[in-house]
């Protein structure tokens, strides 16, 4: 397990089945296209928080297993020593909370300047800015990048 990714395409490994214990460790089901799961994997990063990132293919690729693992069947997910966390800024928040003495601190102390945060990652969020870097990230063809 490391959060030392340094190459495109070492966000995540792939595996064939479900993994069989989901109760030891800091276990993060993502996608490395998904722009919810690449922020909290940056998060993590920032963090400098070791965890076992496994890769999930999204659409015709999609794992059978997964829906057992989260039932929502989104990425990112987390399983903290078996706990199940999901949505991307659940996790992002849970990260800095758990590890808020560990590597960059991401929200401030002040809790007015914590809820200014809050508020621009929810104008962010709700704005219609995450939908077209969604859209961006799933497009495979450069051609319509012009």
């Amino acid at each position: 397990m490391s959060s030392n990714y340094s190459e495109k395409g070492q966000e995540g490994r792939r595996i064939e089945d479900k993994p069989k214990d989901l109760s030891n460790g800091l276990k993060f089901f993502g996608n490395r296209l998904c722009p919810y799961a690449h922020r909290s994997w940056w998060t993590a990063i920032e963090k400098g928080i070791s965890m076992d990132y496994i890769h999930i293919d999204l659409g015709a690729n999609y794992p059978s297993w997964y829906q057992e693992v989260n039932p929502s069947e989104e990425v990112p997910c987390l399983f903290d020593e078996g706990k199940r966390i999901t949505e991307s800024i659940i996790i992002d928040e849970y990260f800095e909370e758990k590890w808020s003495k560990q590597g960059t601190q991401l929200m401030p102390n002040d809790y007015v300047e914590r809820a200014e945060v809050r508020r621009f990652i929810n104008w962010f969020c709700s704005s219609g800015v995450m939908a077209p870097a969604h859209k961006l990230t799933r497009n495979q063809d450069p051609s319509t990048l012009r």
